[in-house]
């Protein structure tokens, strides 16, 4: 069944800020169950397991472990069509204008392989060959079964253009099937397909991308892709590896870490995120500036999935309830949009943020909660909480949205903008799924509405103070250009997080903490 367009509207609106009014004094019983309603129960017990927070702590790359290793250091390729094999140990780069491909002796978890390209400037302009149909090896790197992957200090520019075929380029660098991938202090400039990005990593273990920039063409801004991490099972998009032997799988992927990076300046279509990341156990995403990324795709798409319409299991259970804790923190996002479809998981903490000029349209779904906290807002784009998909359809799962404990709390933010026609575009009750308290609305006028409902059974609130009373939402916040210092003395435990990451109420430091991006780039500043 699909779930008509509509109901993507409905979908932020019932995940509702709806933070019930909690007295500052009210016990930690009545709190937890004032911020955590009651979940329904599915036939399929979909409630988010218990997850406990852990900070991706990468091992530091290449390890001291004698593994049978590849260096390509200092050198420049023009790659022009899709390579051959380089054999574990090789000592030579290829030079007749191929990929450099890398397979392993073994699957990723019993793999003895180590991979170094550092300092190198890869020019692709795939020329020959089947453009039309997908083939990983039109990546200027393509690795899979090795333990390790180290690119470091590399340049990657495609040059793609709008009317290429759509997969001529399927990315700069693929990794399947690899214990442990870093890629740090690389550039990525123009055009890959519309599926996936610049440095795709699938089915893989510890995975670390820091001081990276991706860059438009300065030619054009038909331009689309970033970072892609996923698991290949569920809704990983990707092929299967090792599914006739799951003893071989690396998974649950990650964990991931992404930090000080700049992903800017596109203008993809389809599957061009700037930072997907697909079901990852945990996932941090800190100090990276996302801005002008605008078409039909997201700066951010997160989720936790795996259910794969039930018809994969592992270890004889559905595919579910995989996805770990994802944070996102001190970034700064401007000109575009995010999807979060968080899924049976942990939950995604987005916090400490800054945003401009940003639209949100997460559609939740299966004991998935986001929470959006501590942040300010600006400049807005139409309703600051709205599921509307603006006319881009697909992406709604059959299982509907807003479904088996499903949430959005919202909490210690500051909103600043030009009033907007209707502060929230909802289809469904807003009551239970959607939590908010603590905020402040700094509008420059009245908005016309406070609730608009465009059907599926939400009610329409013509003002803050019927928000309040019909909701139990925003008992607590305020309109005006007061500040969070309003808050600094409530107590934590007001807001119970996810795998005991600790609430801060209050003001906190948002935004970038250092300089984003590798240096010697246009990031780095």
């Amino acid at each position: 069944m699909k779930i008509p367009r509509t109901l993507f509207v409905t979908l932020i609106s019932s995940l509702g800020l709806a933070l019930v009014p909690i007295p500052l004094a009210a016990s930690s019983a009545e709190v937890e169950a004032q911020f955590h309603p009651p979940e329904t129960k599915p036939d399929a017990d979909t409630t988010p397991k218990q997850i406990v927070w852990t900070a991706p702590n990468p091992e530091p790359l290449p390890t001291s472990e004698r593994l049978t290793t590849v260096t390509i250091s200092n050198k420049t390729f023009e790659i022009t069509k899709e390579g051959k094999n380089i054999a574990p140990g090789a000592t030579a780069a290829p030079t007749d204008g191929g990929s450099l491909i890398f397979y392993g002796t073994g699957a990723g978890r019993e793999s003895k392989e180590r991979l170094i390209v550092e300092n190198c400037t890869f020019v692709m302009d795939f020329k020959e060959g089947n453009l039309k149909g997908w083939n990983v090896k039109r990546s200027a790197i393509y690795v899979q079964g090795y333990k390790e992957v180290i690119v470091r200090g590399c340049k990657f520019i495609s040059k793609g253009r709008a009317g290429d075929p759509v997969r001529k380029t399927a990315a700069s660098i693929t990794a399947y099937d690899c214990l442990q991938v870093l890629v740090e202090d690389c550039y990525f400039e123009g055009k890959t397909n519309w599926m996936r990005g610049h440095v795709t990593v699938y089915c893989s273990g510890p995975t670390t991308i820091r001081r990276c920039e991706v860059a438009g063409s300065p030619d054009e801004k038909a331009c689309g892709g970033g970072f892609w991490i996923a698991t290949g099972l569920g809704e990983g998009k990707i092929g299967v590896m090792h599914q006739d032997d799951p003893s071989k799988m690396i998974y649950p992927i990650g964990p991931l870490l992404i930090e000080d990076c700049y992903l800017h300046d596109q203008q993809g279509n389809f599957n061009t995120d700037a930072i997907y990341i697909q079901s990852v156990h945990n996932f941090l995403v800190r100090n990276t500036r996302i801005e002008n990324w605008r078409q039909t795709d997201a700066m951010m798409d997160l989720g936790a999935r795996d259910t794969a319409n039930g018809k994969r299991k592992w270890k004889g259970e559905p595919l579910i309830n995989h996805g770990g804790i994802g944070v996102i923190e001190n970034c700064e996002f401007s000109n575009g949009f995010f999807k979060v479809s968080v899924g049976a998981a942990g939950g995604v903490i987005f916090r400490n943020n800054v945003c401009s000029d940003v639209y949100f349209m997460p559609y939740i779904f299966d004991g998935g909660s986001w929470y959006i906290l501590s942040s300010e807002f600006s400049n807005m784009s139409g309703p600051f909480i709205t599921c509307s998909d603006k006319g881009m359809g697909g992406w709604t799962p059959k299982e509907g949205m807003l479904i088996n404990g499903a949430k959005m709390v919202w909490g210690n933010n500051i909103i600043r903008m030009k009033a907007p026609p209707a502060v929230i575009l909802a289809n469904r009750p807003l009551k239970e799924v959607f939590l908010a308290d603590y905020n402040i609305y700094d509008f420059d006028g009245a908005p016309n509405a406070w609730v608009v409902s465009k059907g599926g059974g939400a009610e329409n609130c013509a003002t803050f103070e019927e928000w309040q009373q019909k909701t139990g939402n925003d008992a607590h916040s305020v309109l005006g250009s007061k500040t969070l210092d309003a808050f600094a003395r409530v107590p934590p435990e007001t807001l119970p997080l996810p795998g005991g990451i600790p609430m801060r109420f209050g003001p906190v430091k948002t935004g970038l903490v250092r300089p984003v991006g590798p240096a010697g780039t246009s990031a780095a500043r």
